[in-house]
């Protein structure tokens, strides 16, 4: 599961993969700026660099493509 912590908020995705899907559509959940406060993956602290979705999407594409 990830999860999200965001301005205040939390979403939260069943996979990475469905978050990745979602953020490519014409109208995705979020937009590439918004900024992260944290993440978690199956329960594990993600340490992001670039702490917005689309740094994000960055690191967990990177990880898919990287296995």
């Amino acid at each position: 599961m990830l999860v999200i912590n965001y301005e205040g908020k939390t979403k939260t995705y069943d996979t990475a993969d469905q978050f990745l899907g979602r953020q490519i559509l014409e109208v995705p959940d979020f937009e590439d700026y918004t900024e992260i406060s944290s993440v978690t993956l199956d329960d594990k602290p993600i340490e992001l660099e670039d702490k917005t979705m689309l740094g994000l999407y960055n690191y967990l594409h990177d990880q898919k493509n990287n296995k």
